[in-house]
């Protein structure tokens, strides 16, 4: 077996040996080789390429199976709905990341609505599932992470007071605006008549006429 093995590498150093002579040749390096024309690295594992416009989807399955969840899990997980809440008004999207869910749960330690033992635990991350929502969170965590969402939601909805003062209308301001505005041309047309309507009633001329 060492035998064979060291034929082996062997086989191998001479296939380098001819790969790097003829790159040279070429004046090209291994690493121009190996690069893939529109090919982009996974930022969360450098080992995975793929092409630029897959990247988004490669990241979506990439996150999950970081997280130990399966290809099959994450398959049989609902869409995301924030796509089609980011611009609605009467819906309140709230996104909790890792370190936003660990500020709940300790702010509700000190509240006391969470036993203190529960920080010491590890949480793996915020889950994306419901078996992973009951399997890792506690139920006063769970209710602690509520409460934070409905707090953000009232606070986000919560519309900007309306004082009496905009609501109300100074006509005196309005009369003033009207006589620094010039008249328009329909404005001026009536001005016209009636200047020569005066002026034909004040002339006997044209009443003897």
């Amino acid at each position: 077996r060492e035998a064979q093995l060291k034929k082996l590498k062997n086989l191998i150093q001479s296939g380098e040996k001819q790969l790097t002579t003829i790159l040279e040749r070429l004046k090209w390096s291994k690493d121009e080789v190996l690069k893939k024309k529109g090919y982009v690295v996974c930022p969360l594992d450098p080992g995975h390429t793929m092409p630029a416009a897959s990247l988004d989807t490669h990241l979506d399955l990439c996150t999950w199976l970081k997280e130990g969840y399966t290809r099959q899990e994450k398959e049989a997980a609902p869409p995301s709905s924030h796509f089609f809440y980011a611009k609605s008004t009467s819906v309140v999207p709230v996104l909790i990341d890792r370190e936003t869910q660990s500020k709940i749960i300790m702010n509700a330690v000190f509240k006391g609505d969470v036993p203190a033992e529960v920080c010491q635990k590890v949480k793996n991350g915020v889950p994306l599932t419901m078996e992973r929502c009951f399997s890792e969170l506690t139920a006063p965590e769970r209710f602690a992470i509520y409460d934070y969402v409905v707090e953000r939601a009232k606070a986000t909805n919560k519309s900007s007071a309306v004082k009496l003062e905009d609501l109300q209308i100074s006509f005196e301001k309005k009369a003033d605006e009207d006589k620094q505005r010039p008249p328009s041309e329909l404005e001026l047309k009536s001005q016209m008549r009636d200047y020569k309507r005066r002026r034909q009633s004040s002339n006997p001329t044209s009443r003897s006429q």
